[in-house]
């Protein structure tokens, strides 16, 4: 018998097969590779942050008046300031998200920070349509930063939401006074149906049953434009007085040029329903009625008390006054006598130019951006 030999197939090699160890090494190399390529492609989750965590400090108003809080921007008032700085050598993206939980919209923005950039970037989320705030309100105020995945700050603070008819005279922060007695100009409202109302009816205690502003073809002098005016005025005012019924509440202004303070001032709509006023309340109801009718008004704010004034003529050299208080006992030209007297003693003080009492320009506000309430 033949031993049988080792069988070769026609000149082909037998494959060889991979140890398990030269597998894994393979695999482990095709995976650091595909992953490079996805980072290049994709960019990693964690690139614009490379570890580096900006600096950052974050400020926020501790309580709003919800009547005017949507004006703020326009007013350069933000709810929220971060003042960030980016301390290493690449670009950073940071994405800021804030809001009053239940009150306003979310607001988000996304910054890119550029190496050693420092920069003031603010959030002011508006209020919701249907938010209507009656009486002060306790809330949250909930924001976060991030860059990249990271949280750099997220918190939830406690704020007041004042109502509607809440003035904030002005506040503290951070141990400076910042004022905020111009936004009374929001409650100044000329253009709702009592206001037109108001001046329908005053047309009709003017002697030419007309109320023209500042129309007047036959003013030359100033004295001119006196008698002008001083007829549409003292119409309003006796309209107030003989078919309003108008009294006069005795509730000092909370205005002070330099220490916090708040206080509810009526709208001229609830001024007219309730027929009373105090000072404010009744300086801005004749500011609404004489900004409606054409005529420049301006409020006076003193430590406790304010009264209106306005322009005689359109050029504004000249200013006239008038007391609201008086209304309920005294006629057109003793009110104004009395306003005119006290603005003289503000003026001749130096009041108005060191800033303890104010002269508030209701057309300058509009100029600002300031709008009515309502």
């Amino acid at each position: 018998m033949q031993k049988r030999g080792k069988r070769e197939n026609s000149g082909q090699k037998k494959k060889k097969k991979w140890p398990i160890w030269a597998w894994v090494v393979s695999g482990f190399f095709l995976a650091i590779v595909l992953i490079f390529v996805l980072a290049i492609i994709f960019g990693s989750p964690d690139d614009t942050n490379d570890g580096n965590i900006p600096e950052l400090e974050t400020t926020y108003l501790p309580s709003i008046m919800s009547g005017v809080y949507n004006q703020y921007p326009n007013l350069n008032l933000q709810l929220l300031e971060y003042n960030l700085t980016n301390k290493g050598d690449k670009p950073i993206t940071v994405t800021f998200v804030s809001e009053i939980q239940d009150y306003t919209s979310q607001a988000k923005d996304i910054l890119v920070l550029q190496p050693h950039e420092s920069t003031v970037f603010s959030q002011h989320p508006l209020l919701k349509p249907s938010v209507q705030i009656n009486e002060i309100t306790n809330a949250n105020l909930y924001f976060k930063v991030a860059v990249g995945n990271t949280s750099v700050d997220e918190e939830t603070i406690p704020i007041k939401l004042y109502s509607k008819d809440t003035m904030i005279w002005g506040f503290e922060e951070d141990e400076e006074f910042i004022d905020t007695s111009y936004l009374i100009g929001a409650w100044v409202t000329p253009h709702i149906e009592e206001i037109d109302q108001l001046i329908r009816i005053s047309a009709e205690y003017h002697p030419d049953r007309v109320m023209t502003g500042y129309q007047c073809s036959d003013c030359e002098t100033d004295e001119d434009w006196q008698t002008y005016t001083d007829l549409q005025v003292g119409a309003i005012y006796t309209a107030l007085k003989e078919q309003y019924d108008i009294i006069y509440i005795n509730t000092p202004i909370a205005y002070s040029s330099h220490e916090e303070a708040s206080q509810r001032v009526k709208l001229p709509k609830e001024t007219i329903d309730l027929a009373s006023a105090n000072c404010i309340e009744g300086a801005v109801l004749f500011s609404s009625a004489l900004e409606s009718a054409g005529i420049n008004p301006y409020i006076v704010l003193l430590p406790g008390h304010a009264f209106v004034c306005w322009d005689i003529s359109p050029d504004g050299k000249i200013i006239d006054c008038l007391e609201a208080t008086m209304i309920q006992n005294y006629d057109f030209f003793d009110a104004e006598k009395e306003g005119l007297k006290e603005y003289k003693a503000e003026t001749d003080s130096g009041n108005f130019e060191d800033g303890t009492s104010q002269l508030i320009s209701i057309k300058e506000l509009r100029d600002e951006d300031i709008v009515p309430m309502s």
